[in-house]
């Protein structure tokens, strides 16, 4: 891949040069046949006295030349002026234009893509999606943005950021986001059926890949599921009941992670085979003292943490709260 990027820098630059290199094609075979026509020069000897007067060298004359061809020469080296300057406004165009330096950003991003391993594909980077890929900063994960938009694009390049400019729904573009090394997807459209083609191309890729699906309108909520999505959040109502329990309880100050605190709350499930199983919280809470748990959701339904009397179970979900380091530990055992 970095190959390809630096083939189509070089690409671009001769792509933008063409006209300039037919020119001199054609001058220099022109100056060829007119030294042999009009000095008699062999074809070496012209070529020769061709390349020392366009390159302005000036090592003298390969044979005397007469008065045809000296005005000759000084048409040729008036035109060796010429194309000079054409080939430099060319390149300074390319460079002034902005397109060699998106070029040049383009194939740094697809060394930095070859290089990233279990990051996090975020499709969209609207206000939802900016709120994702600034969590996952914070917690210092890696993460590639796609989106449509080739604008926004350019501009996260500029900041830094990998991104891809290409719609989600086609193969071609999450490969090209290096799904198959991706530890998750979150497909934060704002459009219920983009996410649904989203999340459906995703899991025909990558069964195994962790799928979070924004939605908009309830409705969809199961035909995401069906589609392969693992969890599927509405970002409005979340953020409207906190905002609610805000406005009845002037105690709660938000039910929201706290970044500025460096907390986070997660729901955890204990999967089978977990270290964690079969352990009862207060031992947990001595092996990762930056953890609270919150409470504790299985089968029975919800207990809170002081209603938990005895060891977690394969299949409960332990909801906690803790620093991020700490909370991933609890999630990965």
């Amino acid at each position: 891949m970095p190959a390809a990027g630096r083939r189509s820098i070089v690409g671009l630059v001769l792509g933008r040069l063409r006209w300039v290199l037919v020119e001199v094609v054609v001058v220099v075979t022109v100056a060829v046949v007119g030294y042999r026509v009009l000095e008699g020069y062999g074809w070496f000897d012209a070529l020769y006295m061709t390349a020392i007067t366009l390159g302005t060298v000036g090592y003298g004359e390969t044979h005397p030349l007469d008065t045809a061809g000296r005005v000759f020469t000084i048409g040729l080296i008036a035109t060796g002026f010429a194309l000079a300057v054409h080939g430099f406004v060319t390149l300074s165009a390319l460079i002034v234009s902005g397109d060699l330096t998106r070029a040049v950003r383009a194939n740094r991003m697809v060394r930095v893509l070859d290089r990233l391993r279990d990051h996090v594909i975020v499709v969209g980077h609207g206000r939802v999606g900016r709120a994702v890929t600034s969590a996952l900063r914070r917690n210092g994960t890696g993460y590639v943005v796609v989106d449509r938009d080739e604008a926004l694009v350019e501009v996260l390049r500029e900041q830094g950021l990998v991104a891809i400019h290409g719609d989600a729904e086609q193969d071609e573009t999450l490969l090209a986001a290096r799904i198959d090394r991706a530890s998750a997807l979150v497909s934060a459209a704002p459009e219920d059926a983009t996410n649904l083609v989203v999340v459906l191309s995703a899991r025909a890729l990558c069964p195994t890949l962790r799928i979070v699906a924004r939605v908009e309108d309830q409705r969809w909520c199961n035909r995401l599921l069906k589609a392969g999505a693992d969890v599927i959040r509405n970002p409005y109502d979340e953020f409207g009941s906190g905002l609610a329990v805000s406005a009845v309880d002037a105690r709660v100050v938000g039910v929201q992670d706290l970044p500025e605190w460096g907390l986070r709350i997660a729901e955890i499930e204990v999967a089978p085979g977990s270290p964690w199983a079969g352990r009862v919280p207060a031992s947990i809470a001595t092996d990762l003292p930056g953890v609270v748990l919150l409470g504790l959701r299985s089968e029975h339904g919800m207990r809170r943490w002081h209603e938990i009397d005895g060891p977690l179970g394969s299949g409960d979900v332990v909801v906690a709260l803790g620093p991020p380091g700490s909370i991933e530990r609890l999630r990965t055992g």
